[in-house]
């Protein structure tokens, strides 16, 4: 400061003493330092009170008099190195306009019943108020810091509202806050939408999306007393703080109705240490388990940037570099027959990320690909099975599809269908016409795969009476039923004593029989349909039909159609047809052959002169 040659105005020498006696009560609260006095020109006044909004001028006598008594209590002893320390600090900011607005709640404990002086390290800013215990505070302010005034022991809080204005650089915003260096705290920052906020040159990921208001919540702490706050409207990234590569290998387990997903990272970090990782799955996945060295915990959230994702977070023990693995384990339910796509994994600022994806499922579960992009397929080899690092990836009783990713924004569509029980059955059916009635023998052989078959199903017109059932040879009982949907048509549910396995044949007889109105034929002729006993469980069915009659009918065949003539190698066949995978139908038209008599006639005779003697012998 300056000092002047004309006598000291009164005014002047109270502030004069004003901030002599603020020096003085510093080192009477803490030690005594060399008391200076200075002398401040009026016209220059303005420019030490303008860096307070609010201050208090005390009478000279008043000063000296809190002067005494701060010296009385200079000699008191106490067991305390200090007498006041910070136990905690919380600092609320935001953008007002063209300055920076910050709220500091500070934790004091002050252990002596005796003027204590606490710097703060807020000289650069502006105090627009100041509280302690919801009361004005005492302060005054030293070249560069602020420093609390108080003389009562126990917890304090002290409140206060700070400012600075903010910088223009380019387009950006930058301001600097003080800090109370060596105090755990925290930093909360309201940053308007659009806008992206960078810590001390190092963006910080934005809690929420960009076309809203973020609520930053910042640690702070250490050995400075000030950040830097610069607010942006882009992103950056600093791409020479690491180089992050990545290779990641997708296993996934499909069975009806849910997936089981295991994704193998390899992490190759190169640069600066990385001690927080943050990925990206999709919200349909539910994460089980994530596994790393070094991991200390992990935590999901959804991602405030993208509603259809799920954000991990790995926090680790200590920094690291170099290689580093990452288990990831989740299922995901999808209802059977809709299509669903492989869950990709995402990393936040990596460099490279490429990867194979290996979808596993049973023989009896059909899957179909809808959709690759960013994926190519691969021959599958027990070599690249192992290489992909995910548990069960060598099961033999699965099939497997391999791809090669090389996007990390791949997607890979399927649809998954559980295979219908195949069954195939080869059928032999004989229609026989006799005097007593209609009989319909069925002879199949049957063989199941994919899943064993525990009961059989057959249906046949309900005009046909079931006589016998039989399975290897072993009579079996059955049981009737009717639909709705199907009249005159019954149904026969058969179980079975033993489950038949899957390529093991069966053999199955089935006989029926049919009395129909006007039978046996007489002089009217009988028309009847050809039966057909079907079993709805069979995908692939192939067979024969014969038609037998006894010899004195005649058996005319109607429209038929589903059946192809041959000739079927039965004795007593009339008729012969063949048939695969088809229905077939027809009518028959049976009549009784007409009488027919033969006759041989021996003659003999004899004439005499007078008589003629005849002999006739007749043979029917």
């Amino acid at each position: 400061m300056t000092a002047i040659s004309h006598q000291p105005s009164a005014i002047s020498r109270a502030l004069c003493s004003t901030l002599l006696a603020l020096t003085c009560c510093f080192s009477a609260a803490a030690q005594e330092v060399e008391t200076r006095r200075v002398f401040v020109p009026v016209e220059d006044l303005d420019t030490i009170i303008a860096k307070d909004q609010r201050g208090v001028l005390l009478p000279r006598d008043e000063f000296l008099k809190l002067y005494r008594d701060a010296q009385k209590n200079a000699p008191t002893k106490t067991t305390a190195p200090v007498g006041a320390v910070i136990s905690g600090a919380t600092y609320s900011a935001k953008f007002e306009g063209e300055q920076l607005v910050v709220e500091a709640t500070i934790k004091i404990s002050q252990l002596a019943d005796a003027w204590q002086a606490l710097p703060l390290p807020f000289g650069a800013m502006a105090v627009e108020s100041a509280k302690l215990n919801g009361q004005p505070a005492k302060l005054g302010r030293n070249e560069q810091s602020l420093f609390l005034l108080s003389d009562s022991r126990g917890e304090h809080t002290l409140t206060l509202e700070l400012s600075t204005p903010l910088t223009a650089v380019g387009a950006d915003k930058v301001a600097s806050a003080g800090v109370l260096p060596g105090v755990a705290g925290t930093l909360k920052i309201a940053v308007p939408a659009g806008k992206h906020l960078q810590l001390d040159g190092l963006s910080v990921e934005r809690p929420a999306a960009n076309d809203q208001s973020a609520n930053y919540e910042l640690a702070v702490g250490g050995k400075r007393n000030a950040v830097a706050l610069q607010l942006t409207d882009r992103q950056r990234e600093r791409a020479t703080d690491s180089l992050l590569f990545a290779t990641t290998g997708f296993g996934l387990r499909v069975a009806p109705g849910e997936i089981t997903w295991h994704a193998v990272t390899a992490l190759q970090v190169h640069g600066t240490p990385l001690d927080r990782l943050v990925c990206r799955v999709p919200k349909t996945l539910e994460i089980t388990d994530v596994d790393s060295s070094g991991l200390e915990a992990w935590e999901l959230s959804d991602d405030p940037n993208d509603k259809n994702s799920t954000r991990i977070t790995l926090n680790y023990r200590q920094p690291f570099d170099g290689s580093r693995r990452i288990d990831f384990r989740g299922v995901m339910a999808v209802p059977a027959g809709e299509s669903w796509r492989v869950p990709t994994l995402t990393i936040n600022q990596v460099t490279s990320h490429i990867g194979r994806a290996l979808v596993q499922h049973a023989p009896a579960v059909r899957l179909r690909t809808v959709e690759s992009v960013g994926v190519r397929t691969a021959a599958v080899s027990d070599a690249d099975l192992k290489d992909i690092g995910t548990t069960g990836a060598t099961d033999a009783g699965q099939v497997a599809l391999l791809f090669d990713v090389w996007r990390e924004d791949f997607s890979l569509g399927f649809v998954a269908q559980p295979k219908e029980q195949d069954v195939q059955a080869s059928i032999s059916s004989i229609f026989d016409l006799t005097a007593t009635g209609l009989d319909l023998i069925t002879a199949a052989t049957m063989e199941t795969s994919f899943a064993p078959l525990f009961e059989l199903e057959l249906s046949l017109p309900a005009e046909w009476l079931l006589t016998a059932v039989s399975v290897n040879g072993q009579p079996l009982p059955w049981q009737v039923r009717t639909k709705e949907d199907e009249p005159g048509i019954n149904h026969i549910r058969i179980a079975l004593p033993q489950p038949l396995r899957p390529g093991q044949p069966a053999k199955l007889e089935v006989r029926s029989h049919r009395d129909p109105d006007g039978w046996p034929v007489e002089e009217t002729p009988v028309e009847v349909t050809l039966p057909e006993l079907r079993l709805p469980q069979s995908s692939v069915t192939e067979g024969t039909y014969v038609i037998k009659a006894d010899a004195d009918l005649d058996v005319v065949p109607g429209e038929i159609n589903g059946l192809d003539p041959t000739n079927v190698p039965v004795p007593g066949a009339r008729l012969g047809f063949a048939y695969q995978d088809t229905r077939f139908g027809g009518t028959l038209k049976i009549e009784r052959k007409p009488s027919r008599v033969s006759a041989r006639t021996l003659a003999l005779a004899r004439l005499d002169k007078q008589t003629l003697h005849a002999h006739f012998e007749s043979e029917l």
